[in-house]
C-alpha cells in the first residue's frame, strides 16, 4: 500500500520533501483467539528494511474505517498499546517504524461498537480491503489454551468462597533482547494456627509463555514492624501458574512436610479476578 507523508510539513516552512514523500509499506490484518470465545483484531504495518526507523522522511497512519451489516464505522479506533480505554491511533500519525495494532472500539461512543467477532470489511485510505469472516473458535488451536502470561493478568485474585485470603501477582518486563519477564506473587493466608502466613513468588519466563512452572516460594522471618528488622526469606516450595481467561487463575503448589502447626503440604485452587487495573482491561 502507498502511504502519504506528512502533510502537516507542508506549511509553516515544514520539510518540502517530507511533504511529497510516499512510502510503500506492507499491511498485514489478522485474528488471533482470545478467552470468553472472543477473538482480537490486529492490523500490522512494516516499513522496509531500508525504511525502518528513518524520522525524515516517513509515510503517516491511513484514514481506517469499517462496514459491518448495514454500519459503516469510521474513524476506527486502532492501538499499538492495546486494552486501554482511550488510547488511539490518529490519521496522518507519523509511523517511523513497523508497528502493530489492535483495533477497539471507542469507550465512550456505545452507540457505533463493532462486535470483532463477526465478520467485516476493514478498509485503508478506501484503497485496499480486508474481508474478515465470522470468528470460528474451532479454527483456533488457541482458543483451547491458556492465555500468554503477561502485564494484563497483573491484578488480585481470591476465592470468593473464602474471605481474608488472596494473591497479587505482577508481571515485569526483564531482558527484551531475550525475551525474558519476571512473573511474582504474594499469596496472604495463615498457618494452621490461624495466624497470617506469607508466601513470595518470583520465577521468570519468556515472552508468549501460558504458564510460568516451579515458581520458588519463599516465607520471610525476622521481620521488624515498619522495616525495622532484618528479614530472613526461607524457601518453602514451589508453585504453577496458568491463566484460562482473564477473569481465572489456577495455580497449584508443592510444600514441605514439617511440624504439624506449620504450613505444608500440596493442593491446586482456582481463584477470581478481584477487579482490573485502573483503565488497563485484560480482554
Amino acid at each position: 500500500m502507498l502511504l502519504p507523508g506528512d502533510p502537516g510539513q507542508c506549511f509553516g516552512g515544514g520539510n518540502a520533501n517530507e511533504c511529497n514523500y510516499t512510502e510503500t509499506v506492507t499491511v498485514t490484518a489478522w485474528r488471533v483467539a482470545c478467552s470468553n470465545n472472543k477473538a482480537a483484531v490486529l492490523v500490522e504495518i512494516d516499513r522496509t528494511a531500508a525504511n525502518e526507523g528513518n524520522t525524515t522522511l516517513y509515510p503517516t497512519f491511513p484514514f481506517v474505517g469499517i462496514t459491518q451489516g448495514n454500519s459503516t464505522l469510521a474513524p476506527v479506533r486502532m492501538v499499538d498499546d492495546p486494552n486501554t480505554f482511550y488510547a488511539t491511533t490518529s490519521v496522518n500519525t507519523a509511523i517511523y517504524s513497523s508497528d502493530i495494532y489492535v483495533l477497539e472500539n471507542y469507550a465512550n461512543d456505545q452507540a457505533t461498537q463493532v462486535d470483532y467477532t463477526k465478520a467485516f470489511v476493514l478498509s485503508l485510505d478506501n484503497t485496499i480491503s480486508f474481508t474478515l469472516p465470522d470468528y470460528n473458535k474451532s479454527q483456533y488451536a488457541a482458543s483451547n489454551q491458556s492465555l500468554p502470561i503477561s502485564g494484563y493478568l497483573s491484578t488480585n485474585w481470591y476465592n470468593p468462597l473464602q474471605s481474608g485470603e488472596g494473591m497479587l501477582t505482577q508481571i515485569y518486563d526483564g531482558d527484551a533482547a531475550t525475551g525474558t519477564r519476571f512473573f511474582t506473587a504474594a499469596w496472604y493466608t495463615f498457618d494452621s494456627l490461624g495466624l497470617p502466613f506469607w508466601l513470595f513468588a518470583q520465577g521468570t519466563i519468556q515472552i508468549g509463555d501460558r504458564t510460568a512452572n516451579n515458581v520458588q516460594l519463599v516465607y520471610p522471618t525476622n521481620g521488624k514492624f515498619a522495616g525495622s528488622g532484618t528479614t530472613t526469606n526461607t524457601n518453602w516450595g514451589t508453585a504453577n501458574f496458568s491463566f484460562p481467561d482473564c477473569n481465572t487463575m489456577v495455580f497449584s503448589y508443592v510444600g514441605p512436610a514439617g511440624p504439624s502447626d506449620f504450613p505444608s503440604g500440596s493442593g491446586t485452587r482456582t481463584w477470581s479476578r478481584l477487579a482490573n487495573i485502573n483503565s488497563l482491561v485484560c480482554n
